[in-house]
């Protein structure tokens, strides 16, 4: 009877070190690499319209496309003057994703203001707040284990603001998303016979191809300006601005090597 009751206690023994064994597999195969995560940071950046003196966008949430499931980076309702950010971009999100690939962002926008010469007005927004705005990432990008990916999102407001035959202003969005790290950033200063100018357009083409615009903005009071998110290569920037009553001045600056991460000074840029 001893020995029998001591086999029962051996064999009940054994079952749990079985058990506690198999409990600790399953727990592996359930976390393992399906459960990292990195952190993914999403930036934004404007180029200016000369017609306006601001434009407020309100955006109540910003979300990340992996796999086909759409995963929130910010779901905070924030309001930002985009003719702030012709200069320095700022964050419009951060959160902690899965690891994986991801090829879109897109961000919700509730209501807009635009401030001009006559006053401050509401700004249509056609869809935005239902759909979201959607932005394809040049490339895709990656969320690795335990590293921030920075994204740069590019709003172009001059192409992006239509005012209708009344006067009304509606947002269509023209956007341009990339890999912060991976872009680069051209910037300058235009001038003429009179001075710096305000106002001017800068055309950014690939040297390779000139019958499409990758990036443009404007100058801004200072004759000043910046084109973001250009993907590394020799950009060709056609440079034109009409004065009021006068002909159209142009400046074309060819061999402008532009490098990921960095910013391409050109100096200053005098139209005629």
């Amino acid at each position: 009877m001893k020995n029998r009751g001591l086999l029962a206690i051996l064999i009940a023994f054994i079952a749990g070190l079985i058990a506690i064994g198999c409990g600790g597999n399953g727990s592996d195969n359930g976390g393992g690499t399906a459960g990292n995560t990195g952190t993914l940071k999403v930036m934004l950046a404007d180029a200016g319209d000369p017609t306006i003196t601001a434009l407020n966008l309100t955006i109540n949430k910003v979300e990340a496309n992996v796999d086909g499931q759409w995963k929130v980076v910010s779901d905070q309702t924030q309001t930002f003057d985009l003719l702030a950010l012709a200069k320095t971009d700022t964050e419009i999100g951060s959160a902690d994703l899965p690891v994986g690939t991801y090829d879109q962002i897109r961000f919700f926008p509730t209501s807009a203001t635009v401030t001009d010469s006559t006053g401050t007005h509401d700004v249509t927004i056609p869809s935005g707040s239902q759909t979201g705005v959607k932005v394809n990432i040049q490339g895709g990008y990656t969320v690795t284990n335990k590293q921030v990916t920075t994204l740069l999102i590019d709003f172009n407001v001059q192409h992006s603001l239509v005012v209708t035959g009344s006067g009304k202003y509606i947002l269509k969005p023209v956007v341009k998303g990339v890999v912060k790290v991976l872009s680069g950033t051209v910037t300058g200063t235009v001038q003429d016979a009179n001075g710096v100018v305000a106002g001017a357009e800068v055309d950014a083409y690939l040297s390779s191809d000139m019958s499409t615009v990758v990036n443009s903005t404007t100058t801004r009071s200072d004759g000043t300006f910046k084109v973001w998110a250009l993907m590394p290569g020799t950009y060709t920037l056609v440079i034109s601005d009409t004065p009021e009553g006068g002909s159209t001045e142009t400046a074309t600056v060819t061999d402008v090597a532009v490098t990921a991460d960095h910013n391409t000074d050109v100096g200053t840029v005098t139209i005629s």
